[in-house]
């Protein structure tokens, strides 16, 4: 394993791709890949911090390991907010979460789970 990896993603079963990736403006660049957060130093491309991100429930009600993340937005006021779902294991309508993300310490502010997170990348626009 390499320093900077996070070791849950080993225990993880979901599709091992960049969901997004988003330059900060705090400079740092954000990454989401799997079911992990990544805070990445753009000069170096070493990661600062990582964070594991919860898995959207199966259709028993347990964490689903397919569970992964294929969007990240940067919200008005900075705050990160991701999307995740899990094709597999949850019936006809598979929960997603959605989550809004301290950018400094990449804690969760807000998690929301919801049959209404679509698979499609989501999108963001602001209106004045």
């Amino acid at each position: 394993m390499d320093a900077g990896e996070d070791p849950s993603a080993q225990r993880r079963t979901s599709a091992n791709y960049t969901g997004r990736l988003l330059v900060h403006a705090n400079g740092f660049l954000d990454a989401v890949g799997r079911s992990t957060l990544y805070k990445i130093d753009p000069a170096t491309l070493g990661v600062v911090a990582s964070a594991p991100l919860p898995s959207a429930p199966e259709a028993a009600g347990q964490p689903n390991p397919q569970t992964a993340y294929n969007g990240i937005q940067a919200s008005a006021n900075g705050d990160l907010i991701l999307k995740g779902w899990a094709s597999t294991g949850s019936g006809n309508l598979p929960p997603g979460i959605l989550l809004r993300v301290d950018p400094g310490d990449l804690s969760i502010k807000v998690q929301l789970v919801t049959t209404d997170v679509a698979a499609a990348r989501m999108a963001g626009a602001r209106t004045t």
